[in-house]
């Protein structure tokens, strides 16, 4: 089960410690791009998603799109915030988070998946070694259709996993 469950949960991008995640040496972050920095019909990126990925480059992070998306979509969501993409990645396959560790010399303890899907964000970067922040989706109604089937297994899955966060944080107290 611990395969399944996140390093950290998020409930949206907006609220993750960048620069605590810079200061432990993390320096490639790669977002999921639908439910995760918009939904999933949003054609291109929000004025608060552009502040996000300009405060997290002035950070000094690499920022790179991974995506299971079509290359058309990917690639016009990525042109307006100026980052690399990996489209049709494979997800939850570790193709993609390894292709992107190897294209910029990072390795799996720098590196991290940020997305909204248990089964495709959070297995992946764990199948390629790299930490996972899960976010909560930006909306379940505006889902694809692939995903809502998924949807009330995650729910059974973060259900375990905030039962044990919950346990482990009462004994470090």
């Amino acid at each position: 089960m611990r395969f399944f469950y996140p390093d950290h949960y998020a409930e949206s991008v907006h609220r993750i410690p960048y620069r605590k995640l810079w200061d432990k040496g993390y320096r490639l972050l790669l977002f999921d791009v639908d439910n995760t920095l918009e939904t999933y019909i949003t054609k291109e990126p929000g004025e608060e998603v552009r502040r996000l990925i300009a405060e997290l480059k002035e950070i000094g992070f690499t920022v790179i799109l991974l995506s299971n998306g079509r290359e058309e979509r990917v690639k016009t969501f990525s042109a307006p915030i100026g980052v690399s993409y990996y489209y049709r990645a494979g997800k939850p396959m570790p193709k993609g988070v390894r292709l992107a560790m190897r294209d910029t010399g990072f390795s799996e303890k720098e590196t991290i998946v940020i997305g909204d899907q248990i089964f495709t964000d959070v297995c992946c970067a764990h199948a390629a070694g790299a930490r996972a922040i899960l976010t909560r989706p930006i909306s379940y109604e505006i889902d694809e259709w692939i995903t809502r089937p998924k949807r009330p297994l995650e729910r059974l899955v973060l259900r375990g996993y905030f039962k044990k966060r919950q346990k482990n944080d009462r004994h470090k107290s």
